[in-house]
């Protein structure tokens, strides 16, 4: 992993693209080490660590570094597709106070579920977390309850497969296509 040097970080570096980086938990700590290091970060805007393995840990990690008071200009952060469960969306409603005043967040196509849903809407409601729009989009933990919730915060377009009209029909026209696969007990080969 390639990180610049706190003087770049804290000088230049407008955007960090990390993605596709095969990041895990370790990295994402060592990342948010160096990001903490180079604070306050008043140039970075915009930081992508999409398709990583960051899990909860990483995750948790880059919440405590990335607060408003360290990295005031942050308005987009994409962490899709890291195996993200809720114990990671917990730390980024609770580690991320106050939040920098984001433009995105992306958190699609991890595990987040229920619990995670509603931390995220609670600090959404309490104004620590600001979002104006949040991608949860393909994390199939989500239940109907916590998707209404966050529907309901005020301030933040929530985009769930729930109430995104493209996922869901790209979802029905994927059922729809689907063969009927059998069910049976016990694991193939078995």
């Amino acid at each position: 992993m390639h990180v610049p040097s706190p003087a770049e970080l804290q000088q230049s570096v407008k955007e960090l693209v990390l993605d596709h980086q095969e990041l895990h938990a370790a990295d994402g700590e060592e990342l948010a080490r160096c990001l903490v290091e180079a604070s306050p970060l008043k140039q970075l805007r915009r930081l992508y660590l999409q398709h990583n393995h960051l899990w909860d840990a990483g995750c948790a990690a880059l919440a405590t570094a990335l607060t408003r008071s360290r990295c005031p200009e942050l308005r987009r952060l994409h962490l899709g597709h890291n195996r993200i469960s809720n114990a990671g969306a917990h730390a980024l409603a609770v580690c991320l106070h106050p939040s920098p005043l984001l433009e995105q967040l992306h958190l699609d196509h991890n595990w987040i579920g229920h619990q995670g849903a509603l931390a995220l809407a609670t600090a959404l409601e309490a104004g620590t977390l600001v979002v104006a729009e949040l991608q949860l989009h393909a994390n199939p933990g989500l239940t109907p309850a916590a998707c209404a919730r966050l529907a309901a915060c005020r301030d933040c377009r929530v985009v769930t497969d729930d109430n995104d009209p493209t996922l869901v029909s790209q979802r029905r026209e994927l059922f729809d296509q689907a063969e009927a696969v059998p069910i049976h007990t016990g694991f193939p080969g078995k």
